[in-house]
């Protein structure tokens, strides 16, 4: 289909970051969700008190989910599956 010199396509959408959620807690652990390129959300996990902040802390005795989520909530899920599941031990 040809266009009409006035035609002019409309710019491609952006996609606003999504500002991640503040740590929450599950079963002792905290869970704190990070977007680690645009649209892959991971979640570093820690036991109880302990700063879960960023990728870089899962290496004080937590862990980061390994599959990538569309969203900071399926970010969580996943931690809380994982949790559940007994893989956090």
């Amino acid at each position: 289909m040809r266009r009409h010199r006035h035609e002019t396509r409309e710019p491609p959408m952006t996609r606003e970051a999504e500002t991640p959620p503040a740590p929450l807690t599950h079963a002792g652990w905290t869970i704190a969700p990070f977007e680690r390129e645009p649209g892959r959300w991971r979640a570093v996990v820690h036991r109880g008190d302990a700063a879960a902040t960023s990728p870089a802390s899962a290496d004080l005795g937590g862990f980061t989910t390994s599959a990538d989520a569309e969203t900071a909530a399926d970010a969580v899920r996943l931690a809380q599956a994982a949790i559940d599941a007994g893989t956090a031990c």
